[in-house]
């Protein structure tokens, strides 16, 4: 997995380390026909349909990838925080 890790783009690597935190917490159940891919695709689209839901409208999904390394690097900054 880490070999793979350094292929993904830089937005890529960012929904790749949710997605081991999730895995490590144990909110991910790991299922034997889902591809590695597949997990980054579906946090992209969580991602994509949290931000939609929080501003009530449909957003592109290069904005996806701004709102979400704005939140991971105030979540860093500020020591962690909950997200709604």
């Amino acid at each position: 997995m880490h070999r793979s890790f350094a292929y993904l783009k830089q937005e890529e690597q960012k929904y790749v380390n949710l997605f081991l935190h999730d895995v490590q917490g144990a909110y991910v159940v790991m299922m034997p026909d889902k591809s590695f891919r597949d997990y980054v695709t579906d946090n992209q689209c969580k991602a994509k349909d949290y931000f939609e839901r929080l501003e009530g409208a449909g957003i592109p999904t290069f904005r996806v990838s701004i709102k979400t390394h704005t939140i991971l690097q105030d979540f860093i900054i500020n020591g962690g925080f909950e997200i709604l």
